[in-house]
């Protein structure tokens, strides 16, 4: 069985092949994250299409990766040790009992 890594750069490179030949292809595609955004300029890459010219890419969680390649990948930066810290405290929360109201916390990125 392969894990779900490889699966979402098979889902990412097949779903960016569907997208290429819709009778108006997208001029942007916005991924679920910096790997899989590396696998849709990958596909661009092979269908001769230049990025940001014929087709901008952005990617979401700021992996250093994002910076290494040509060109560089746009990247929405999360707050990940923020997220890690409310979190835990809405883990600990419901560990002690809390009984209150479902929350939403919103955090800032870049």
């Amino acid at each position: 069985m392969r894990d779900s890594h490889y699966q979402k750069q098979d889902d990412a490179h097949h779903a960016t092949q569907r997208l290429l030949a819709l009778n108006e292809p997208p001029d942007a595609i916005f991924c679920i994250n910096d790997p899989v955004a590396l696998q849709v300029i990958q596909v661009l890459k092979a269908n001769h299409l230049r990025i940001p010219e014929d087709v901008s890419v952005v990617g979401f969680t700021d992996d250093p990766i994002s910076a290494l390649i040509e060109p560089a990948l746009s990247t929405v930066a999360q707050p990940s040790h923020e997220m890690g810290k409310c979190a835990a405290k809405l883990l600990i929360d419901q560990i002690k009992g809390y009984k209150g109201t479902s929350r939403t916390i919103t955090l800032n990125t870049n």
